[in-house]
């Protein structure tokens, strides 16, 4: 899979904004990123890169996701007990997650709600919210939540399901 242009391009101005060379390395680590769409961890990173490149060092994989981190195309999403996953969001609507306990499964989730409320809420209270997070954990269903379902494979942490909630 291929990075887009246009979040290519976002990090390459922001490198340059902020006076850092733009070097092949750092693009090549970002078009890494921008070509999933799953969460997944800094090791996971390095481990991708790593067979791209097998002399990028571990600390420029970590240095260059702080940079895009900083960017704000990349949001960091920590689940408790050190453990940080990321996913890029440049062309992802708003969404929220759900963590699974047990087999550490994210799905994503959206409702016009959760859109909705939380700025009314802020707005309500004279806040100026410039962006909101939803984390629900518990244990989803392939795990047990669900009751007659039958459990499958445990998929790894960092599996993502995309999930659009509808109202009942």
């Amino acid at each position: 899979m291929e990075a887009s242009a246009s979040e290519s391009g976002l990090f390459r101005r922001f490198l340059e904004k902020r006076g850092l060379r733009v070097t092949t390395t750092r693009m090549a680590i970002a078009g890494i990123v921008f070509a999933t769409h799953q969460h997944f961890t800094p090791d996971q990173l390095a481990e991708w890169v790593r067979k791209r490149d097998p002399t990028t060092g571990r600390m420029t994989v970590y240095r260059t996701l702080g940079l895009l981190v900083e960017s704000e195309l990349v949001e960091s999403l920590t689940l408790g007990k050190g453990r940080n996953y990321y996913e890029h969001t440049v062309g992802h609507g708003h969404h929220h997650h759900m963590i699974c306990l047990r087999c550490g499964r994210i799905q994503e989730f959206s409702h016009p709600l959760l859109d909705q409320l939380p700025r009314r809420i802020a707005r309500e209270r004279g806040f100026a919210a410039t962006s909101h997070s939803i984390r629900i954990h518990g244990v989803c269903a392939d795990c047990g939540a669900g009751g007659g379902r039958k459990r499958r494979r445990n998929p790894g942490p960092g599996h993502q399901e995309k999930t659009p909630v509808t109202e009942s």
